[in-house]
């Protein structure tokens, strides 16, 4: 049995913070990553969860540039989950909290490429960057027209006055990818 001489230690950790790669990121600049990476370098949080919707992407381009431990999360929407007996009901967020070792980085990916959402039109699509662009590109637009196109830029490139306060978490973004239970 392992002896603890201090007791139970408690570190602050952050597992929500969204990067460019995420729909509801709103610095789209050259430097925003650039920034998150300066943002959680001077908090005082001891490692991080990078939360993006159906992406690792923006935990793919931090992993190398942190010196922080992060952990990819990947955030997806439920819809009516919660319904009432008309059907209606709150959408419920929910996190895939992964581990940070290299080698399950693969087995991730396949997971992550496994998944499949119905869009709009009621095809079914795969949450790969290329069909979510698409997606967000033809049916978004059309269904939430000039808000889409700033929901989009995390994809294309693009931290924001969030970084400094909740380090880029989500703030009432439009679409976020759901998926029927």
């Amino acid at each position: 049995m392992t002896t603890f001489s201090r007791g139970s230690e408690w570190h602050r950790w952050d597992y929500h913070v969204h990067t460019p790669a995420s729909y509801v990121y709103s610095d789209r600049g050259t430097d925003a990553f650039e920034k998150l990476v300066d943002a959680i370098e001077k908090s005082p949080c001891s490692a991080f969860g990078i939360n993006d919707y159906a992406t690792l992407d923006g935990y793919l381009k931090l992993r190398e540039k942190v010196r922080k431990p992060i952990f990819p999360v990947v955030e997806f929407r439920m819809k009516n989950v919660l319904a009432d007996r008309n059907g209606a009901g709150p959408a419920l967020n929910f996190h895939l909290f992964f581990t940070n070792e290299d080698s399950y980085l693969a087995k991730i990916q396949a997971f992550m490429n496994s998944l499949s959402f119905q869009d709009y039109e009621g095809a079914e699509r795969s949450f790969t960057k290329d069909e979510i662009i698409e997606f967000a590109t033809t049916q978004l637009k059309v269904r939430f027209s000039d808000q889409a196109e700033g929901h989009l830029g995390g994809w294309r490139g693009g931290v924001s006055d969030q970084a400094e306060g909740r380090l880029g978490a989500c703030r009432g973004g439009r679409f976020r990818p759901e998926i029927d239970l």
